[in-house]
Protein backbone atom coordinates (compact mmCIF):
# COMPACT_ATOMS: atom_id res chain seq x y z
CA UNK A 1 0.00 0.00 0.00
CA UNK A 2 1.35 3.41 -0.92
CA UNK A 3 2.01 5.87 1.88
CA UNK A 4 -0.82 8.02 3.17
CA UNK A 5 -0.49 11.21 1.12
CA UNK A 6 -2.51 13.26 3.60
CA UNK A 7 -0.30 12.18 6.49
CA UNK A 8 2.82 13.06 4.49
CA UNK A 9 1.58 16.52 3.51
CA UNK A 10 0.49 17.34 7.05
CA UNK A 11 3.86 16.23 8.41
CA UNK A 12 5.49 18.64 5.96
CA UNK A 13 3.24 21.49 7.14
CA UNK A 14 1.35 21.62 3.83
CA UNK A 15 -2.41 22.21 3.68
CA UNK A 16 -4.64 19.37 2.50
CA UNK A 17 -8.10 19.80 1.03
CA UNK A 18 -10.96 17.36 1.16
CA UNK A 19 -14.71 17.24 1.40
CA UNK A 20 -17.52 15.26 2.96
CA UNK A 21 -19.31 12.53 1.03
CA UNK A 22 -23.04 12.67 1.76
CA UNK A 23 -24.34 11.30 -1.55
CA UNK A 24 -24.76 7.58 -2.07
CA UNK A 25 -23.01 5.74 -4.87
CA UNK A 26 -19.30 4.99 -5.32
CA UNK A 27 -19.25 7.20 -8.42
CA UNK A 28 -19.58 10.26 -6.17
CA UNK A 29 -16.34 9.35 -4.42
CA UNK A 30 -14.63 8.67 -7.76
CA UNK A 31 -15.70 12.08 -9.03
CA UNK A 32 -14.18 13.79 -5.99
CA UNK A 33 -10.92 11.95 -6.61
CA UNK A 34 -10.94 12.87 -10.28
CA UNK A 35 -11.52 16.50 -9.32
CA UNK A 36 -8.26 16.48 -7.36
CA UNK A 37 -9.26 16.50 -3.68
CA UNK A 38 -6.64 15.07 -1.32
CA UNK A 39 -9.15 13.23 0.89
CA UNK A 40 -12.82 12.39 1.20
CA UNK A 41 -14.65 11.98 4.50
CA UNK A 42 -17.19 9.20 4.07
CA UNK A 43 -19.73 10.48 6.55
CA UNK A 44 -21.57 7.84 8.55
CA UNK A 45 -22.68 10.33 11.19
CA UNK A 46 -24.66 12.81 9.09
CA UNK A 47 -24.59 11.01 5.75
CA UNK A 48 -26.99 8.22 4.71
CA UNK A 49 -24.38 5.48 4.48
CA UNK A 50 -24.92 2.16 6.20
CA UNK A 51 -22.18 -0.32 6.97
CA UNK A 52 -22.94 -2.34 3.83
CA UNK A 53 -22.14 0.66 1.59
CA UNK A 54 -18.74 1.29 3.12
CA UNK A 55 -16.66 -1.33 1.24
CA UNK A 56 -17.74 -0.01 -2.17
CA UNK A 57 -17.07 3.60 -1.20
CA UNK A 58 -13.60 2.73 0.11
CA UNK A 59 -12.74 0.79 -3.06
CA UNK A 60 -13.91 3.73 -5.18
CA UNK A 61 -11.62 6.07 -3.22
CA UNK A 62 -8.64 3.77 -3.68
CA UNK A 63 -9.37 3.49 -7.41
CA UNK A 64 -9.63 7.27 -7.76
CA UNK A 65 -6.45 8.02 -5.80
CA UNK A 66 -8.17 9.94 -3.01
CA UNK A 67 -7.48 9.16 0.67
CA UNK A 68 -10.65 7.70 2.25
CA UNK A 69 -11.42 8.80 5.79
CA UNK A 70 -14.52 7.60 7.64
CA UNK A 71 -16.51 9.67 10.11
CA UNK A 72 -17.99 7.13 12.48
CA UNK A 73 -21.28 7.80 14.23
CA UNK A 74 -19.70 7.84 17.68
CA UNK A 75 -16.58 6.99 19.66
CA UNK A 76 -17.29 3.28 19.92
CA UNK A 77 -14.69 0.49 19.53
CA UNK A 78 -16.73 -1.73 17.20
CA UNK A 79 -17.44 1.14 14.78
CA UNK A 80 -13.77 2.11 14.77
CA UNK A 81 -12.64 -1.50 14.29
CA UNK A 82 -14.98 -2.23 11.38
CA UNK A 83 -14.08 0.95 9.48
CA UNK A 84 -10.37 0.26 9.80
CA UNK A 85 -10.70 -3.43 8.92
CA UNK A 86 -12.50 -2.42 5.72
CA UNK A 87 -9.57 -0.20 4.73
CA UNK A 88 -10.25 3.36 5.97
CA UNK A 89 -7.02 5.40 5.87
CA UNK A 90 -8.25 7.64 8.67
CA UNK A 91 -11.11 8.25 11.08
CA UNK A 92 -13.08 11.29 12.18
CA UNK A 93 -14.28 10.75 15.74
CA UNK A 94 -17.07 13.13 16.83
CA UNK A 95 -17.49 14.74 20.24
CA UNK A 96 -14.18 13.96 21.93
CA UNK A 97 -14.48 16.02 25.09
CA UNK A 98 -12.07 14.47 27.60
CA UNK A 99 -8.63 12.91 27.70
CA UNK A 100 -10.23 9.56 28.58
CA UNK A 101 -12.34 9.73 25.41
CA UNK A 102 -9.27 10.57 23.32
CA UNK A 103 -7.36 7.68 24.87
CA UNK A 104 -10.29 5.38 24.05
CA UNK A 105 -9.94 6.31 20.36
CA UNK A 106 -6.28 5.27 20.31
CA UNK A 107 -6.98 2.11 22.30
CA UNK A 108 -9.67 1.01 19.82
CA UNK A 109 -7.77 2.00 16.66
CA UNK A 110 -4.25 0.68 17.27
CA UNK A 111 -2.77 -2.74 17.91
CA UNK A 112 -0.47 -3.62 20.79
CA UNK A 113 1.66 -1.96 22.11
CA UNK A 114 -0.25 1.21 21.21
CA UNK A 115 -3.77 -0.09 21.73
CA UNK A 116 -6.09 -3.08 21.98
CA UNK A 117 -7.77 -3.22 18.57
CA UNK A 118 -9.20 -6.63 17.76
CA UNK A 119 -6.91 -8.51 15.38
CA UNK A 120 -8.05 -10.27 12.21
CA UNK A 121 -5.40 -11.07 9.56
CA UNK A 122 -7.79 -11.77 6.67
CA UNK A 123 -9.48 -8.38 6.35
CA UNK A 124 -9.35 -6.01 3.40
CA UNK A 125 -6.99 -3.75 5.39
CA UNK A 126 -4.60 -6.74 5.66
CA UNK A 127 -5.04 -7.41 1.94
CA UNK A 128 -7.00 -10.54 2.80
CA UNK A 129 -3.94 -12.22 4.28
CA UNK A 130 -1.37 -11.13 1.68
CA UNK A 131 0.47 -9.09 4.32
CA UNK A 132 2.43 -10.86 7.02
CA UNK A 133 1.28 -10.26 10.59
CA UNK A 134 4.32 -8.07 11.23
CA UNK A 135 3.79 -6.00 8.08
CA UNK A 136 0.12 -5.52 8.74
CA UNK A 137 0.46 -4.49 12.37
CA UNK A 138 3.23 -2.02 11.54
CA UNK A 139 1.12 -0.52 8.74
CA UNK A 140 -2.05 -0.39 10.82
CA UNK A 141 -0.29 1.34 13.70
CA UNK A 142 1.45 3.91 11.50
CA UNK A 143 -0.89 4.76 8.63
CA UNK A 144 -4.55 5.57 9.48
CA UNK A 145 -5.00 9.11 10.73
CA UNK A 146 -6.88 9.57 14.01
CA UNK A 147 -8.78 12.85 13.81
CA UNK A 148 -10.67 13.88 16.93
CA UNK A 149 -13.44 16.45 16.89
CA UNK A 150 -13.36 19.34 19.34
CA UNK A 151 -16.92 20.57 18.93
CA UNK A 152 -18.15 21.18 22.45
CA UNK A 153 -17.16 23.77 25.01
CA UNK A 154 -16.24 20.88 27.31
CA UNK A 155 -13.70 19.66 24.77
CA UNK A 156 -12.10 23.10 24.65
CA UNK A 157 -12.01 23.25 28.45
CA UNK A 158 -10.22 19.88 28.52
CA UNK A 159 -8.06 20.53 25.47
CA UNK A 160 -4.70 20.58 27.29
CA UNK A 161 -5.36 17.09 28.65
CA UNK A 162 -6.61 15.84 25.26
CA UNK A 163 -3.47 17.14 23.53
CA UNK A 164 -1.34 15.17 25.99
CA UNK A 165 -2.81 11.84 24.83
CA UNK A 166 -0.30 9.94 22.64
CA UNK A 167 -1.53 8.74 19.26
CA UNK A 168 -3.91 11.50 18.17
CA UNK A 169 -2.98 12.93 14.75
CA UNK A 170 -5.29 15.88 13.99
CA UNK A 171 -7.47 18.21 16.07
CA UNK A 172 -10.62 18.96 14.07
CA UNK A 173 -12.82 21.90 15.11
CA UNK A 174 -16.58 21.72 14.58
CA UNK A 175 -17.80 25.34 14.81
CA UNK A 176 -21.48 24.50 14.27
CA UNK A 177 -21.73 22.01 17.14
CA UNK A 178 -19.52 24.30 19.20
CA UNK A 179 -22.08 27.08 18.75
CA UNK A 180 -24.81 24.74 19.95
CA UNK A 181 -22.89 23.87 23.10
CA UNK A 182 -22.65 27.60 23.83
CA UNK A 183 -26.37 28.17 23.39
CA UNK A 184 -26.00 30.15 20.15
CA UNK A 185 -26.78 27.50 17.52
CA UNK A 186 -25.69 28.43 14.01
CA UNK A 187 -24.09 31.73 15.06
CA UNK A 188 -20.59 30.83 13.87
CA UNK A 189 -19.46 34.45 14.06
CA UNK A 190 -20.58 34.86 17.67
CA UNK A 191 -17.70 36.21 19.81
CA UNK A 192 -17.78 33.20 22.14
CA UNK A 193 -17.61 30.76 19.24
CA UNK A 194 -14.77 32.69 17.62
CA UNK A 195 -12.93 32.83 20.93
CA UNK A 196 -13.07 29.06 21.47
CA UNK A 197 -12.09 28.32 17.86
CA UNK A 198 -9.09 30.64 18.13
CA UNK A 199 -8.12 29.14 21.50
CA UNK A 200 -8.26 25.63 20.06
CA UNK A 201 -6.14 26.54 17.03
CA UNK A 202 -3.52 28.28 19.15
CA UNK A 203 -3.21 25.49 21.73
CA UNK A 204 -3.12 22.70 19.16
CA UNK A 205 -0.47 24.46 17.09
CA UNK A 206 1.69 25.10 20.16
CA UNK A 207 1.46 21.40 20.96
CA UNK A 208 2.56 20.51 17.43
CA UNK A 209 -0.76 19.17 16.13
CA UNK A 210 -2.18 19.79 12.67
CA UNK A 211 -5.54 21.55 13.00
CA UNK A 212 -8.59 20.85 10.86
CA UNK A 213 -11.87 22.66 10.32
CA UNK A 214 -14.90 22.75 8.06
CA UNK A 215 -14.86 25.48 5.38
CA UNK A 216 -17.84 26.72 3.40
CA UNK A 217 -15.98 27.79 0.24
CA UNK A 218 -12.56 28.59 -1.20
CA UNK A 219 -12.39 32.04 0.44
CA UNK A 220 -13.25 30.50 3.79
CA UNK A 221 -10.57 27.83 3.27
CA UNK A 222 -7.96 30.48 2.45
CA UNK A 223 -8.83 32.37 5.62
CA UNK A 224 -8.33 29.25 7.74
CA UNK A 225 -5.03 28.39 6.06
CA UNK A 226 -3.79 31.91 6.87
CA UNK A 227 -4.77 31.20 10.49
CA UNK A 228 -2.58 28.10 10.52
CA UNK A 229 -5.17 25.41 9.78
CA UNK A 230 -3.83 22.75 7.42
CA UNK A 231 -6.60 20.11 7.25
CA UNK A 232 -9.54 21.66 5.42
CA UNK A 233 -12.83 19.82 4.87
CA UNK A 234 -14.43 21.96 2.18
CA UNK A 235 -18.20 21.59 1.94
CA UNK A 236 -19.80 18.37 0.79
CA UNK A 237 -20.64 16.69 -2.49
CA UNK A 238 -24.34 17.41 -1.99
CA UNK A 239 -23.52 21.12 -1.67
CA UNK A 240 -21.53 21.01 -4.91
CA UNK A 241 -24.39 19.38 -6.80
CA UNK A 242 -26.96 21.81 -5.40
CA UNK A 243 -24.86 24.93 -5.94
CA UNK A 244 -23.87 23.93 -9.46
CA UNK A 245 -27.43 23.06 -10.44
CA UNK A 246 -28.82 26.23 -8.86
CA UNK A 247 -26.28 28.44 -10.66
CA UNK A 248 -27.16 26.82 -13.98
CA UNK A 249 -30.90 27.28 -13.48
CA UNK A 250 -30.38 30.91 -12.50
CA UNK A 251 -28.44 31.50 -15.74
CA UNK A 252 -31.30 29.91 -17.68
CA UNK A 253 -33.96 32.14 -16.06
CA UNK A 254 -33.64 34.98 -18.66
CA UNK A 255 -34.02 32.45 -21.46
CA UNK A 256 -37.16 31.05 -19.90
CA UNK A 257 -38.65 34.55 -19.54
CA UNK A 258 -37.80 35.62 -23.09
CA UNK A 259 -38.29 32.54 -25.30
CA UNK A 260 -39.09 34.69 -28.36
CA UNK A 261 -35.48 35.88 -28.44
CA UNK A 262 -34.38 32.37 -29.33
CA UNK A 263 -36.54 32.13 -32.48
Amino acid sequence: MEKNRVRQLLAAGQPVFGTFNWLTGPECVEILGAAGFDFVVIDMEHGPHGQDALPGLLRAADAAGIVPIVRVTKNEPTLILRSLDLGARGLHIPQVNTAAEAAAVVKAARYWPLGERGFAPGTRAARFGALSTEEYIAQANADPLLIVHIENKLGVENLDEILAVPGIDVIFIGPADLSQSLGVPGELGHPRVVELVETTIAKAKRAGFPVGIFALNADDAARWVRAGVTYIALGADSFFLFNGAKALIEKLAPIRSQPAALK
